[in-house]
């Protein structure tokens, strides 16, 4: 079962997650879906882990793909080159905090958006019912919204656009 997807900047590659598994998909200069390479299989072979339920995916310009793992609470980056996972924001414990790193606390996050010019990753605090804005230059996180409930977002348009979010009506306050 597929969890996530995310397509690189230059749309010439699609990765997915599905059970256990970072898979990368090549596009052709038609759209049409080409070679599919595995690049990390393991279940709970990283910390946090990818590639299970509740996990979502994001990929920078610089080929790193960023995820979250809701049960884990985290933010991390995965490293296409080196298969290596390394945690940017959260403790690992449920919890609220703006802060810098493991000193930010996230409560299960459940949708992640990579502004267009890629220094800010959006994360969608669903327990917390908040828009929080991890600055990737300095791993610090803030609130960019709050007061939102069941938010998961799916989309960022960047540059003064909007963060797409599904709510269920009347949930804005």
């Amino acid at each position: 079962m597929v969890w996530t997807v995310a397509v690189s900047p230059d749309s010439t590659k699609v990765y997915i997650i599905t059970n256990g598994a970072v898979k990368e998909i090549m596009v052709s200069s038609g759209g049409a879906a080409g070679t599919m390479t595995t690049l990390y299989s393991a279940q709970g072979g990283l910390t946090p882990p990818i590639g299970q339920q509740g996990t979502g995916i994001a990929c920078n310009a610089q080929g790193t793909i960023l995820y979250y793992a809701s049960n884990s609470h985290s933010i991390a980056t995965f490293s296409l080159s080196s298969s290596a996972a390394t945690v940017i924001a959260g403790g690992g414990t449920a919890g609220f905090a703006d802060a810098t790193g493991s000193a930010a606390l996230f409560d299960t996050p459940k949708g992640i958006g990579l502004s267009l010019d890629g220094l800010t990753l959006y994360v969608a605090d669903s327990n917390n019912q908040r828009i929080r804005a991890v600055t990737l230059s300095t791993n610090a996180v803030t609130t960019h919204a709050r007061r939102l409930r069941s938010v998961r977002c799916f989309g960022w348009r960047g540059r003064g656009g909007d963060i797409y979010c599904a709510t269920r009506p009347g949930d804005e306050r």
